[in-house]
């Protein structure tokens, strides 16, 4: 293992752009707290660059400028002190938008303390010394109760540490020149992911590896809910989006405990993805596959081949580090070259099948299908398997979780769940002592005031989608499906919106390189990934919370780059405007930066995993597919599909307002349903028209105008209903 006095030094390197002073002032004032856990003097000799020390400093300097190689130091830009720029507004598919000249225009973000609300850009941000000023002072504050109440140890202490950065050093920007789109705090901590693997690496051209993970089939077991009982379907719907997290972040926590490395060397967990960089040692491939050997024989020994997280890696020199985006593409063929083979090293032994890991079962007898997963055999004795036992007791917590312990050790107390091997889970409405020894990281849910009596253990703050309509007359209960859809204004039905980015893996890997340039760097890309997982984690719970409008609307899952929710028919139409909107908002108002959704609507008996189909086809039909004849110009994705049609955002806009007129109108009793139907006949009629040139299908203009002079009496002078029916055959932009 490494000192931990080196890695604190690669930590606060750079802490003195945020705080004005330099990183050995900082250490001498909180001399108490950090020689419980460092030898001070240590600390210091390496900031200091002192004689005896000066190889040390040697690979904080290799670490920084590995980190910060994306700075054109020939171009003197002084950037210190002014608000971090968002590195969204440097992404583009054209290289003229991506160079520095265009950074005056960059959208920047406020001078404040971080959360979902306050992670939005604008254009024009004033800037304020005095903003800064109060920042730093609530960060001593924070400090100081953290020298009041200790972490028992360095890892405890680290955790605390990178939670306290990120929440006040997210939105300064780490260098001079063209570093306005660098966060401080991700500098910070890639610094330190770096460092650790230059000291413990055997390998000095190629110290480090980076690790993919990705949890593979996650909606076919999200949704696979059995048909044959429909009973606690949204108790395990929402345990089974939480265990797939879970899991991931499990993973992610045994890889680098494999190489005894901290967290600082998660890079980014999300979606069910993770990645980390560990040292390059000697034995560091067998490691990574013994790992993928246990994660394997855990998923298929628990769902027999449903599920598979997938592992690979790749190893890196400084340049391939330099380089980040190209390198994740490259990490990201090899992941799923290994996707395509789940289980192979598992079910093939000598070359050969492995036919015993085909045999899941040695007797029959007495033996059922759980009633709830439809995949487990039970007892007879036993109506539901131990695993689905689990997720329903998940998910009648999960409502009501304000803390989420990770724990390592043998414990075998109630309510501690154990998920892989001695990694276990407890969910908690306040902090309970017992076992917290054993906890190496306990999740705040972000929504939550932070509470100064937990300071000393090892808590971060988690944002997650966790939002449940309840019947707030039966105590909070939570809603059925059922009640859901009873509470929509209208027919009594559900709506399933599914939203993702479009294609952010190109975004990602070509959105930030120019030809002279490549911009697409860790510390940017950590940015980048983090912040969208504030804003579909974050954000998204805090409209669905904070709006009584959307108060009846069922969070399945959202997070990383996609999200699926349920609601009121009547209200996910509003809803996927507002979270489009607010979207582009947090881009940066970029074009290159899009989303995409469906909007479906089902009767509230059917069954989820259709649902979940059905819009996740009609999704890729809203990427992929465009009406050229309607759209000339738009060429895929950017679009939402509804009922079938495919729309540009500004035109599904068009039609909600129109809907909106309407109900007014039919609650007036000024048109009833039979004017409705007709008005989507004409509307189909012109569009069957436009796309397949069937000049019979023109006789809607004559049938409408027919309609509105003679059938219609005061409604044929009402300005709106009159537009709705004088539809011009030369127009080509409307459905």
């Amino acid at each position: 293992m490494m000192d931990n006095e080196l890695k604190f030094a690669a930590r606060i390197s750079s802490i003195y752009r945020f705080t004005g002073e330099y990183p050995i002032s900082f250490v001498e004032k909180y001399k108490n707290l950090f020689q419980r856990y460092m030898d001070v003097e240590y600390l210091i000799g390496i900031l200091g660059n002192k004689e005896s020390y000066s190889e040390k400093y040697g690979l904080i300097q290799r670490a920084q400028n590995v980190a910060q190689a994306e700075i054109d130091r020939s171009f003197e830009q002084i950037t210190e002190g002014k608000n971090l720029a968002s590195v969204f507004s440097r992404v583009s598919t054209d290289d003229r938008k991506k160079d520095r000249v265009e950074m005056e225009k960059f959208y920047r973000y406020q001078i404040s303390e971080l959360s979902p609300k306050t992670a939005f850009p604008m254009k024009n941000v004033e800037w304020k010394e005095s903003d800064l000023e109060q920042l730093r002072e609530n960060f001593y504050k924070e400090m100081n109760t953290l020298s009041e109440h200790a972490p028992e140890d360095y890892e405890n202490f680290s955790i605390c540490f990178d939670r306290i950065s990120q929440k006040y050093m997210w939105c300064i920007t780490a260098a001079d020149y063209e570093g306005e789109d660098i966060s401080l705090y991700d500098y910070m901590k890639v610094t330190e992911a770096i460092l650790t693997c230059l000291e413990i690496s055997g390998s000095d051209e190629k110290p480090y590896v980076l690790v993919a993970g990705d949890f593979s089939g996650i909606q076919k077991y999200i949704f696979s809910i059995s048909s044959a009982n429909n009973k606690g379907v949204a108790k395990r719907l929402r345990a089974r989006s939480f265990y797939v997290d879970v899991v991931s972040k499990i993973f992610s926590q045994y890889v680098i405990d494999s190489f005894e490395v901290g967290r600082a060397n998660i890079l980014l967990q999300t979606g069910g993805k993770f990645y980390c960089m560990v040292p390059n040692v000697a034995d560091a491939e067998e490691t990574l596959k013994n790992s993928r050997t246990d994660f394997d024989r855990e998923l298929f020994e628990k769902f027999h081949g449903m599920v598979s997280v997938n592992l690979a890696w790749l190893q890196c020199s400084d340049q391939d580090i330099e380089n980040y985006s190209d390198t994740i593409v490259r990490l990201n063929d090899l992941l799923a070259a290994i996707k395509s083979k789940p289980f192979h090293e598992l079910l093939k032994k000598d070359g050969k099948w492995n036919t015993e890991k085909f045999i899941l079962y040695d007797e029959l007898k007495d033996m059922h299908i759980c009633e709830n997963c439809g995949v487990e055999l039970i007892r007879s004795s036993h109506q539901t398997c131990n695993t689905c036992n689990m997720q329903l007791e998940l998910g009648k917590k999960l409502p009501h979780t304000k803390y989420i312990a990770y724990l390592k050790g043998d414990i075998t107390q109630k309510g501690v769940y154990k998920i892989f091997k001695d990694y276990s889970i407890v969910l908690m409405q306040k902090i309970d002592r017992n076992n917290m020894r054993q906890a190496y990281v306990i999740e705040a849910l972000a929504t939550e005031k932070e509470n100064s009596d937990v300071c000393d253990l090892p808590v971060i703050n988690k944002y997650m989608v966790n939002h449940i309509p309840v019947v707030k007359e039966e105590y909070d209960r939570p809603m059925a499906f059922d009640e859901i859809a009873e509470s929509s204004i209208g027919s009594k039905k559900l709506a399933v919106l599914k939203s993702d980015v479009d294609i952010l893996g190109f975004l990602f890997a070509q959105g930030l390189r120019t030809k002279e340039r490549h911009y697409g760097t860790i510390s940017r890309i950590n940015t980048m990934s983090r912040m969208l997982e504030i804003f579909n984690s974050g954000y998204i719970q805090t409209l669905l919370k904070s709006s009584g409008k959307y108060k009846n609307v069922y969070s399945v899952f959202s997070g990383g780059d996609d999200l699926f929710l349920i609601g009121p028919w009547n209200v996910m139409y509003d809803l996927a405007l507002d979270i489009r909107s607010r979207f582009s908002e947090f881009v940066a108002d970029n074009e290159y930066i899009t989303m995409s959704s469906s909007i479906i609507t089902f009767d509230n008996k059917t069954h989820i995993s259709l649902m979940a189909e059905i819009s996740e086809k009609e999704l890729e039909r809203a990427k992929n597919e465009t009406i050229k004849e309607i759209y000339p110009d738009h060429t895929g994705r950017n679009a939402v599909c509804v009922m079938g049609c495919i729309m540009t955002w500004s035109d599904f806009k068009t039609q909600v307002e129109n809907i909106m007129h309407l109900r007014k109108m039919v609650v007036e009793n000024r048109v009833g349903s039979g004017i409705l139907r007709r008005i989507e006949k004409y509307s189909k009629m012109y569009k069957q028209y436009l796309v397949d040139h069937d000049i019979w299908k023109l006789m809607f203009v004559p049938y409408s105008e027919y309609d509105r002079s003679r059938n219609y009496g005061k409604i044929r002078n009402d300005e709106y209903i009159g537009s709705l029916f004088n539809i011009r055959v030369e127009s080509t932009n409307t459905i």
